[in-house]
């Protein structure tokens, strides 16, 4: 498969456990954050590449198996199936706080997102990488 500018594609993980992504959190005006990795059995994105290098981003994804940031200007969010490991990574003022540690993951695990946002939590951009290279079809609409 050869990708052109303007085309789009549905791109996702050619193996099987090997969506990465990280989720990074944090307070304003205060040094308490964290990053949820979390592993996805799968994962699917439509991309429309608008340049060389975005081209050149998923060709080598397709021919070379290399690792890739799922990062493009024009791109949109399809699924993640099936997460199979997730981590906390704690920085700052919860790194040796291990009381304050469970309490956020326990409220993350039983009510998601709006725990973190009640306590005062944001979230940044966050980072998705597919390992070991992508499987892609053109999407013809």
């Amino acid at each position: 498969m050869k990708f052109k500018i303007g085309k789009t594609y549905n791109v996702g993980n050619k193996y099987k456990k090997s969506v990465e992504e990280f989720q990074f959190l944090r307070k304003e005006n205060v040094d308490e954050h964290f990053v949820i990795e979390t592993l996805w059995r799968s994962g699917e994105w439509r991309i429309i590449p608008q340049n060389e290098d975005e081209c050149q981003i998923l060709q080598d994804a397709y021919d070379n198996e290399e690792t890739m940031e799922v990062c493009f200007e024009d791109m949109e969010f399809l699924y993640t199936d099936d997460g199979i490991y997730e981590e906390f990574k704690w920085y700052g003022n919860l790194t040796e706080n291990a009381e304050e540690q469970e309490r956020i993951q326990e409220g993350f695990w039983d009510e998601g997102f709006l725990f973190l946002e009640e306590e005062g939590f944001y979230e940044l951009d966050p980072e998705v990488y597919i390992i070991g290279g992508i499987r892609a079809e053109e999407y013809i609409q």
